[in-house]
Parts: structure tokens; C-alpha cells; sequence
């Protein structure tokens, strides 16, 4: 026998109690069967099916596959059970982002190993793509190969499902409504490649509301009722009566400071100061030098960063680790206590990197290794290395969870899951706050500035002692050019991530000339190789970097560290100024809020294709669009340290100078994020709105934020999606 199951139920957990799915649910499936499901809706269907395929496990009863008691798997052996069971969602839970290639790839996780997955990630092996390639020619659907998942229709994309299927070759065929969201034509069709694939000897349970294909198509019918088993017969035993009463009753679906005529005065000096910048030959000399080594320790950091960041977001993801579809199915196991455990330590670890100032870092790494560009990166590395790492995990518990629970069917481990399921569903947004962290190392210049790593920084901290404001503007424009190209570089592979572009497409539409595309593992290389070259520029790869000494200093130093200082008299004198801190940042925090969005929605790019069209409108909106974002850039490039020195000239000595740099600084920091948000959110709510001739301030309200609770309902996806573009947006602001 494939299953047995004996007297199972499954319970969910809520606020009244335990809601029951299934109840004493009994019956056998012999190898190479082919029973149909069905039943009112509400009826357990769809958790039975889950049951089977491993997924959930039960609640009280007995579920055996092959005899074995499923509850008593490992994940090992609970991974190679569903390895050898394909599964068909009642929608096909593809990987919207993948092409239709990849998806079919997929369907080999659960047989491959990390190792093999990556590889295939960057590069697939000839012998995988001319199996895809198959199995998506048996399906009809070779020449949409290239195709994003997105993009197909419904029939195309359950096609493209059941290729994946034929690329697992699993033993056992689960199908959960194959047919419900398809035109009798397609159904047809549909069931035509599924009842071939069962043909060879494998095993096909399908559930259905379709009863008379149901009753055509299957020699053996289940019938579910509130839970339970109404009967279980051949399929030419099924009576009208039987079906009349399976679905009986069964429900349908004073002056301003500023204002000071001697700080006016002072602001007035300090901005005559700026101008003419110096563009001495002399000068731009030391201008590019400071640029060329500024970029590299911005790349070195970002990748030491992304070293630090990307195991720890990848055990903090709760959805991996301690709930959700993922965890549902998986027996209380020590091994998934510990790395329950883990996960939440992640987080905790992830806390405590961004909450110590990337200052009091660069004081730790400079007891060690003393001056130079290497505690700034290292401090950098680890300052961003936690917010970065905090803003991927939640990036990856807001990816829809519905095509990675289609992948565990597979059999794939949750490293392959994270590779195939959740990176290409967040990668646009995570590749968009990579090259933002990196804008982030080229801003925090000054602290590198203060420990001797030399570039922008300490050339701007060296002019501003020596009053030389010429040389300040030409640094600020050096500075604002490395932003302003980082936040090209961002929106630019935005889009192409959003169009599926295929490599070196960008190029050739610029150079309006053929290309020759690199492939994915060229990129990889080159970029590995940027990389290595930025660290050995600073030194990163130098003997002395790894002398036990300099570790031994450090130790020292986190040792003289504790125990803190408790005394009553010193926790006194800590209320006033921690007082003042939270007073500026929730008051800087607001101003950054409210610049943030003034600016951050006028800086989006559209969606709709209205905006694509020529004319006045559009260009004003083009000019509008190119303006904020200039502003934006500006606000952020510009140093917090040289905008409290500009506030400190206008209003004074004081914390309403820090106020106002906090929350202009944040401002331009915040926009940036909005308008990427904003970019990302579906534009199809959008489209809709512009049909009914929404003005474009009704589009932004009613577009991106939640629903009227009369129309949620009616459009859940299009709120979900809304919902995780919030979730994003307030997880960035509470990071920063």
C-alpha cells in the first residue's frame, strides 16, 4: 500500500479554540490507483491532500506511506517521502519571477544537492537543460522557455506545473483542483497530460468539485463531508442520491531662528564659501584618488557585509525555521528545536550588530588593527552586515508562501527552497537595498574619515579644519556622483529584474548595436573579481590583518568593557541626554518621514502605460520625477556631520540643529526607499483605478494602501501584495 490511513485527523489552532479540518478520516491507496476527491466546499479536501503530500502531518490518527508511520520520519526521510510524490496545486505556484526554464528545473531540487542547486542557479549543466527542455516540449510549452512565470496564462502556467512534475518523476501524482480555474478546452487538455502520466504505473489521487469529470475519468471516488468520509466506492457505484445528499446544505463559495539676521548671515558666508568649487588639475587629483579608494572600501564592505548578512537573515526567517507552511509538516524534532533556536538567536545577533553605533566598531577594530582603511570596512561590514541582514529576513518572510510549500512537495531542503523560491521572489527588492547599503559605505565616508582610511571622508574633514569650503563642494560633488550612479545602477537593474530582460538587452538598447551577452557565471566571476581587487586596494589581504595580536587587543578592550557601570549616580546623569536622544529621533524620525514622502512619491516611476506616451503631461511629470530624485540624492549625499555644521551656523548651538540634520539627512534617505517601493508595488490595482479615471493622488491612495474592508475580500492578492510593500517600507524605516 502507498498510504493507509487510519482514524486521522487534523485541527488548526485559533482564538475560540481548535477548528477541526478532518475528522477520523479512514481509507487505503494501493500503488498505481487512481482515485478522485471530492466534496463541498469546507469539506477537508485541500488538507487532506496537504496530509498526503507531507506537508502537515496529522493531528491524532495514523497516516502510514509504505508502511511507515509518518510522524516517525526524520526530515531526511520525511524530504525523500515527498521527493517521490509530485504535486499539482490548484493554482501553480510557480515561481512568478523564474522564467519557465527555471520552474521546470525546479522540479529536480529534492535529488540534487546544495552544491548541485547552486550550480544550476548560476549555470545549468546541458544534461538538466535538455531534460527540461523535454519534458516542457511533452507539455507543449518548449517555446516559451524564456518566458517569466508571470507572464503565461493560467493553462500555460498549470502546464508549466505539470512539466516541473515530469522533471521530479515522482511515484505518487497529488492533484489539488487541476481543473478549477480553466475553460472546459484546457481542462480537457490538463487532464489528458495528467491521466498519460498516471499511465505509467504511477499513482494519481486528484481532488475535484468537478464531479462528472470526476465520475468519468477515475474508477474510484472519496467522498468528504464536514471532515469526514462519506463514501468510498467505484465510480459506477455512485448514486444521484449519494451525491444529492454529499452536497445538501452545502454553502456557495515667535521669529523663527532661522529667520536671526546674524545667522543669516552666517548661512549666507558659509554658501558664498561654496562657490566657485575648486577644480584646480591639482585638486581633482586628490578628488579622484579619494573617489577611486572610497569605492573600494564601499565594495569591500558591502561584500563583508553581505557575508555577515546572508547566513544570519537565512536562520532568523522565521517562515524557514519556526512557522508556516514550511514547518507545519516537520515532526518535534530535537534537530528542529535547535534550529528553531538558532533562528531566534539570529535575530537576537542581528539586533545587536545594528544597535551598536558603527562608530564605537571602528574604535574596537582600530585597538586591534590600528589606523587605517581596514577598521573602517571592518566596522562598516559589521554596523550594515545587521541591518542588512534584518531587511533580507524580512524580505524573505514577506515572499508569497504558496510556490515554496509547491517546492517542499519536491523534496528540496530549505537552502534549496531559499535559492529557487524566496531569492527570486525578493531579489529585485534585495538587490535594490544591496546597492543600497553600498550607497550607505559611500555616505559614511566621515567615520572613515575619523579612523585614517582615507577617501571622501577624511578629504572633507580635512577641508572643513581648514575653512577650504571650495574644495567642501567639489568633495560633495564627487560624493553626489557615486550616489546618483548607485541609484541609477539600482533602478536600472529594477527594471530589468521586472522584465525578465535577458543579459546584455540594457546595452544593446543604449549602444543601439549587437552584444554579445555574458553568460551568468562570467558575471559572477567578474564580479568576484571587483571584489578581490577593491580588498587588496586597502589592504584587506595583508599578513598583518590576521595577526593573533591584533585580535588579543581587541579582546582586551571588550574585556575593559564590563562589568558596565551601574552606580545610581552615574545612571542619574544618563537620563537627561538619553531623554534628548529619543526626543531627536522621534522628532527627526517624523521631519524624515514627512520629507520622505513628499519627495519619495513624485520620484516613483509609473507603472501604467499611460506614462509611456509622449507629450506635456508626461514630460513635466519626467522633469518632476528626474527633480526629486536629484533632491533626494543631494539630501543623502551630503554628510549628517556637514548638514548639523550648516544648522549649527543657522540656528545655533543646541539639539534642534541635530534635530533638523537628522531629519533632513533621513529624508533623502527615506525617499529613496519609498519611491523603490513604490515601484515594486503590482501595477495592476493601478491600471484599474486609471480605467475608472482616478485622478493620480486618488491612484497612490487607493493603489498602495489597504483596502476598504468592504472590497478586501473581493481582492485578496492585490492586499496582499499591498500589505508586504507596507511590511517592506516600515521594516526599512524601523531599521534605519
Amino acid at each position: 500500500m502507498i498510504y493507509q490511513l487510519d482514524a486521522v485527523g487534523k485541527a488548526y489552532p485559533s482564538r475560540r479554540g481548535a477548528v477541526t479540518s478532518l475528522a477520523a478520516v479512514s481509507f487505503e491507496v494501493a500503488a498505481g490507483e487512481r482515485v478522485a476527491v471530492i466534496g463541498p466546499s469546507g469539506a477537508g479536501k485541500t488538507t487532506l491532500f496537504r496530509l498526503l503530500n507531507g506537508t502537515l502531518r496529522p493531528s491524532s490518527g495514523r497516516l502510514r506511506w509504505h508502511g511507515r508511520d509518518v510522524a516517525s520520519l526524520s526530515p531526511r526521510e520525511a524530504r525523500a517521502m515527498r521527493r517521490r510524490i509530485g504535486t499539482i496545486h490548484q493554482q501553480a505556484l510557480l515561481v512568478p519571477s523564474l522564467t519557465v526554464l527555471d520552474n521546470t528545473l525546479c522540479g529536480a531540487l529534492g535529488a540534487w544537492s546544495l552544491a548541485r542547486a547552486l550550480r544550476t542557479a548560476i549555470s545549468p549543466a546541458r544534461g538538466d537543460v535538455d531534460r527540461a527542455m523535454a519534458a516542457l516540449d511533452r507539455v507543449g510549452l518548449a517555446d516559451k522557455r524564456d518566458a517569466r512565470a508571470d507572464e503565461l496564462s493560467g493553462g500555460q502556467q498549470q502546464r508549466v506545473a505539470i512539466a516541473r512534475l515530469v522533471m521530479q518523476d515522482p511515484e505518487v501524482i497529488l492533484a489539488d483542483e487541476p481543473f478549477a480555474s480553466l475553460d472546459p478546452a484546457l481542462a480537457d487538455a490538463i487532464a489528458e497530460l495528467l491521466l498519460g502520466l498516471a499511465g505509467a504505473g504511477r499513482t494519481l489521487v486528484c481532488t475535484l468539485h468537478d464531479v462528472e469529470r470526476a465520475l468519468a475519468l477515475f474508477p474510484r471516488v472519496v467522498a468528504l463531508r464536514a471532515g469526514r468520509v462519506a463514501f468510498d466506492v467505484p465510480s459506477r457505484a455512485v448514486s444521484r442520491e449519494a451525491l444529492d445528499e454529499l452536497y445538501r446544505g452545502a454553502p456557495a463559495a515667535a521669529a523663527s531662528p532661522l529667520q536671526a539676521a546674524p545667522r543669516e548671515a552666517a548661512v549666507r558666508g558659509f554658501a558664498r564659501g561654496l562657490w566657485p568649487p575648486d577644480v584646480s588639475l591639482e585638486f581633482l587629483r586628490v578628488v579622484a584618488a579619494a573617489t577611486l579608494r572610497t569605492a573600494a572600501i564601499a565594495i569591500a564592505g558591502t561584500a563583508l557585509s553581505l557575508i555577515v548578512a546572508l547566513p544570519l537573515a537565512f536562520l532568523a526567517t522565521a517562515t524557514l525555521f519556526r512557522r508556516g507552511p514550511l514547518v507545519e509538516g516537520e515532526r518535534r524534532a530535537p534537530s528542529g528545536m535547535v534550529l528553531a533556536a538558532a533562528s531566534v538567536a539570529a535575530r537576537a545577533a542581528l539586533g545587536f550588530l545594528r544597535a551598536v553605533p558603527d562608530l564605537v566598531w571602528a574604535l574596537l577594530f582600530v585597538a586591534g588593527f590600528g589606523l587605517g582603511a581596514v577598521p573602517g570596512v571592518l566596522a562598516l561590514a559589521v554596523s550594515y552586515g545587521g541591518m542588512l541582514g534584518r531587511i533580507l529576513a524580512d524580505l524573505f518572510e514577506t515572499v508569497d508562501p504558496r510556490p515554496l510549500e509547491a517546492l517542499r512537495s519536491t523534496g528540496a531542503t530549505r537552502a534549496q527552497i531559499l535559492v529557487f523560491g524566496i531569492w527570486p521572489q525578493a531579489r529585485t527588492s534585495a538587490i535594490a537595498y544591496v546597492l543600497y547599503s553600498f550607497e550607505c559605505r559611500v555616505r559614511s565616508a566621515m567615520v572613515l574619515g575619523l579612523v585614517g582610511a582615507g577617501g571622501l571622508g577624511y578629504e572633507i574633514m580635512l577641508s572643513m579644519r581648514l575653512f577650504e569650503y571650495g574644495q567642501i563642494a567639489t568633495l560633495i560633488a564627487a560624493l553626489l556622483a557615486m550616489v546618483w550612479l548607485t541609484d541609477a545602477t539600482s533602478l536600472a537593474l529594477r527594471r530589468l529584474l521586472r522584465a525578465n530582460a535577458p543579459p546584455g538587452w540594457y546595452v544593446q538598447r543604449r549602444l543601439r548595436t549587437d552584444v554579445p551577452a555574458a553568460p551568468r557565471g562570467a558575471i559572477a566571476a567578474g564580479l568576484a573579481a571587483i571584489v578581490i581587487a577593491a580588498g587588496a586596494a586597502i589592504g584587506l589581504f595583508d599578513r598583518g590583518v590576521l595577526d593573533p595580536a591584533a585580535l588579543g587587543h581587541m579582546a582586551r578592550l571588550v574585556r575593559d568593557l564590563f562589568p558596565p557601570d551601574l552606580a545610581p549616580d552615574h545612571l542619574r546623569t544618563l537620563i537627561e541626554p538619553v531623554a534628548q536622544t529619543l526626543g531627536t529621533s522621534v522628532i527627526g524620525t517624523l521631519l524624515g518621514v514627512a520629507i520622505g514622502a513628499a519627495l519619495g512619491v513624485p520620484a516613483a516611476a509609473p507603472h501604467d502605460e499611460d506614462d509611456r506616451a509622449r507629450g506635456a503631461a508626461h514630460l513635466v511629470r519626467h522633469a518632476v520625477r528626474r527633480l526629486s530624485r536629484a533632491t533626494l540624492s543631494l539630501l543623502r549625499a551630503i554628510p549628517d556631520v556637514l548638514w548639523v555644521l550648516i544648522f549649527l551656523l543657522a540656528v545655533g548651538l543646541g539639539p534642534f540643529a541635530g534635530t533638523l540634520a537628522l531629519g533632513v539627512h533621513t529624508g533623502g534617505v527615506l525617499g529613496k526607499l519609498y519611491a523603490d517601493t513604490l515601484e515594486e508595488v503590482s501595477p495592476l490595482p493601478l491600471r484599474g483605478l486609471r480605467a475608472l479615471r482616478e485622478p493620480r493622488a486618488a491612484d497612490v491612495r487607493a493603489g498602495t494602501e489597504p483596502l476598504d474592508p468592504r472590497h478586501r475580500r473581493a481582492r485578496p492578492r492585490d492586499a496582499g501584495r499591498r500589505r508586504e510593500q507596507r511590511l517592506r517600507s516600515v521594516s526599512w524605516c524601523t531599521a534605519w
